[in-house]
């Protein structure tokens, strides 16, 4: 058991991100089973007008 153990990578963001994890799930489960996005859409679009427009940055080039 000890051998297979010594062949695996974690990160620490794995082990100590639980909490980001599950808001995560939680989040995404809401979206799965409510109407948020409909609700999400035209304040979305409103907020899109007053922004700038998108900038390439090939064009300073």
């Amino acid at each position: 058991m000890l051998e297979g153990a010594s062949k695996i990578f974690v990160t620490g963001s794995f082990w100590y991100g639980s909490a980001a994890m599950a808001a995560g799930l939680k989040t995404l489960e809401i979206l799965r089973t409510t109407d948020a996005l409909a609700h999400m859409g035209p304040w979305v679009r409103g907020f899109a007008k007053v922004l700038p427009p998108p900038r390439n940055d090939m064009d300073s080039v």
